[in-house]
C-alpha cells in the first residue's frame, strides 16, 4: 500500500442497485472485440492465456504496441483473477502499473451493486496518500470512465444461451461459462 496513492475516495466508484447480473460482468473479460466499440480503444487487446485454478478464473490480456511492427509485442499486460462471479483483481504491467479491484454483488433478484477501485502508483518522491490533481484527472479519463461505458450496455444486456462469438473469443468465453456453473445451486432435472 505504501507504493500507491489511496484508492478511496479519489479512485473508487460505486453503482448501486443496477439491473446487472454478475455473470454479465464476468463475461466482459474474454470479450476482446468490445474494447474498440465500447471504450474507443485504438488497438484490440489479445487474450494471451487463461486457466482455471480451483474456483478462480485467471486470464492474461495483452495490449499490442499501437505503432509496432511486431504483433506479439505488448505495451500492456493485464493479469486478472476472478474469484467467483462477482469479484476480480487485476494487475496492470507495462505502460501502466496500477491495480484494479472490481466487485459485483447481487442485492436481490436481477439487481447488483458494483464497486470499482484503482490503486495507482505514487509519483517518484511523492509521499502523500492523496494523489495530485494531474494524476486524478488522468485516472478519471483513462480508467474510471470505462466501467460506466460498460454499464450502459450491461443494464440492457440479456443472457443468451448460445451467443454469436468471434472465433478468437469462442473457446475462452464458453470455458468461462462452464466454470461459472459451479456458483449456481441448480437442482438436477
Amino acid at each position: 500500500p505504501k507504493a500507491y496513492y489511496r484508492p478511496y475516495p479519489e479512485f473508487s466508484q460505486i453503482a448501486e442497485r443496477e439491473p446487472v447480473h454478475p455473470q454479465i460482468v464476468a463475461e466482459n473479460g474474454p470479450d476482446s472485440a468490445h474494447f474498440q466499440y465500447v471504450h474507443r480503444a485504438t488497438v484490440t487487446p489479445k487474450l494471451l492465456d487463461w486457466s482455471i485454478v480451483d474456483r478462480e478464473w485467471r486470464f492474461l490480456t495483452g495490449w499490442p504496441v499501437a505503432d509496432g511492427d511486431d504483433s506479439d509485442e505488448m505495451a500492456l499486460r493485464i493479469h486478472s483473477n476472478m474469484f467467483g462471479l462477482g469479484g476480480a483483481i487485476s494487475v496492470f504491467a507495462g505502460q501502466s502499473n496500477h491495480r484494479l479491484i472490481f466487485a459485483c454483488t447481487p442485492v436481490d433478484d436481477g439487481y447488483s451493486t458494483m464497486f470499482y477501485s484503482i490503486w495507482e502508483p505514487r509519483l517518484p518522491g511523492d509521499e502523500s496518500d492523496i494523489p495530485p490533481e494531474s494524476v486524478r484527472k488522468r485516472i478519471e479519463k483513462q480508467f474510471l470512465g470505462t466501467v460506466w461505458d460498460d454499464l450502459e450496455i450491461w443494464r440492457y444486456q440479456k443472457y443468451v444461451e448460445h451467443p454469436a462469438l468471434s472465433r478468437v473469443d469462442a473457446k475462452p468465453y464458453m470455458a468461462l461459462r462452464k466454470w461459472a456453473q459451479q456458483f449456481y445451486d441448480v437442482e438436477p432435472v
